[in-house]
């Protein structure tokens, strides 16, 4: 699949782009008497006034009728000579910092604009040229041979290898080199790894691990805490409305028409039939621990008689802090039967227009449903299918299992029927965000969407939810 810049803001967009090095739009100055540099900048002040900082410059946030003005960040550029054996940066994943080999005293200071929308860092011919240097162009892969914008498709000519420099971050990227005269665009695999945040809602905890992250708490681009306390109690209307949502029976299942799941495997298709695979000992006492729990809560059952289909267990290790014991994902292996069944083709949302969406709320509050999938009932006659071994005994889930390929996009089409005409109120799969524009606003929003989870007998998992706050983590 080619890769393409997305969002207005495209790479290759006519009305967008202007010449490298002509002075760039930035967005409005900071209120007198706030410190830039040490990020002393309120979360009142950003919440009336809906600016966010990226290092020393001010974006609006407020975008839901326009879009903001363009990102532009001061950084600092050394070409290098081949491919660094460290991390790159991805949209969702810190990098290690630079080595010290990087020749910093002589590298090219100049602004890049930030695209949110682009898939990958854009450099034109004329950048080089008007810079006086000549670096090692290597060969794009075959998935960078073209690019599309909106203006139209491009065809890099190769690629740079480059340390970049971002305030206090450092951290070793490539750029696409292309004839098209543009402005140096960073794309969102850099996000992380420049530190910069959307509107009210922070990255997700698995893009900011401590472990990984090298940069000082000043050199953040985000001013919202996902571990604020709440701005307000949950009110009692809506403490009993969670109460009713814990007394729905565990083996009650989505009562919506179309949460029924269906294995619709062609006629005359041959069973799949594995036999047991084997597992390490040490991995035994979690697939017995998760065998247990889900026959108490009505996921699996015993075949009630012998079914010609069988799939083999998958077990993956989760993560896990640190001095905790090891944890597993357990789950059946449905490959064989995503291969002959078809697929549900609801598209699901892109994370960037839902930052897109919440940008200007000031009160967020997230759902987690609980088990998501086996929340939805299986059909009866297609039941044998989706069977496995454990012990000596062949099981079969009544409920969706997850690996199914069909199973996210029905999922997100029932969600988006039940939730989907709120617009205050964005679903993915199974990780539901509502944002308002106060308090009582949002206790309003909050009644709304829980009176229809509870009417649809969908469980949430109050320990993963998190109400009334000024920032949620969202995906993560």
């Amino acid at each position: 699949m080619a890769s393409r810049p997305r969002g207005t803001n495209s790479a290759l967009s006519d009305s967008q782009t202007t010449k490298v090095g002509a002075p760039v739009a930035k967005a409005g100055p900071l209120p007198r008497g706030m410190d830039v540099a040490k990020g002393q900048v309120s979360v009142d002040l950003i919440q009336k006034n809906k600016y966010s900082l990226v290092n020393d410059h001010v974006v609006l946030l407020d975008n839901r009728a326009t879009k903001p003005s363009p990102i532009y960040l001061d950084i600092s550029i050394c070409f290098l000579d081949s491919a660094p054996t460290e991390v790159r940066p991805s949209a969702t994943a810190t990098v290690p910092r630079a080595s010290a080999s990087v020749d910093w005293p002589r590298a090219i200071k100049t602004s890049a604009q930030w695209d949110e929308g682009a898939d990958e860092n854009l450099m034109s011919e004329g950048f080089l040229r008007q810079h006086g240097v000549n670096p090692s162009v290597l060969p794009v892969r075959p998935a960078q041979s073209r690019i599309q914008g909106i203006a139209g498709s491009s065809f890099p000519m190769g690629r740079v290898e480059v340390a970049l420099r971002f305030g206090k971050r450092e951290f070793f990227d490539y750029f696409l080199v292309v004839r098209e005269d543009l402005p140096l665009i960073l794309g969102n695999r850099a996000r992380t790894a420049l530190g910069i945040s959307l509107g009210g809602l922070h990255l997700p905890d698995h893009a900011t691990r401590k472990e990984n992250d090298v940069s000082g708490d000043a050199d953040r681009a985000s001013l919202f805490d996902v571990d604020s306390p709440p701005l307000a109690e949950v009110p009692p209307a809506l403490v009993a409305l969670l109460q009713a949502n814990e007394r729905i029976p565990a083996e009650a299942v989505c009562t919506h028409p179309m949460a029924v799941v269906r294995v619709d495997v062609p006629p005359g298709t041959r069973p799949h039939y594995e036999a047991g695979r084997r597992y390490p000992q040490s991995r035994h006492e979690a697939i017995d621990k998760q065998v247990s729990e889900w026959l108490v809560e009505g996921i699996i059952e015993p075949c009630p008689r012998a079914s010609l289909w069988n799939m083999g267990l998958v077990v993956v290790l989760k993560a896990t802090d640190p001095g905790q014991p090891q944890k597993f994902r357990i789950c059946i292996d449905p490959r064989p039967v995503n291969r002959v069944t078809p697929n549900d083709l609801h598209p699901l949302p892109h994370i960037l227009d839902y930052l897109d969406d919440a940008c200007g709320a000031v009160v967020f509050s997230s759902l987690d449903l609980r088990g998501s999938f086996h929340q939805f009932n299986v059909e009866p006659a297609h039941r044998h299918i989706l069977a496995f071994t454990w012990n000596s005994v062949q099981y079969q889930f009544r409920r969706g299992p997850f690996g199914l390929k069909a199973l996210a996009g029905q999922f997100q089409r029932v969600m988006s029927s039940i939730l989907g005409d709120l617009p205050y109120v964005r679903v993915y799969i199974d990780d539901i965000i509502i944002f308002s524009s106060s308090v009582d606003e949002h206790a309003e929003h909050l009644t709304e969407v829980l009176l229809r989870l509870n009417r649809n007998c969908l469980r949430v998992q109050p320990p993963k939810c998190r109400f009334f706050r000024p920032a949620v983590p969202y995906l993560g």
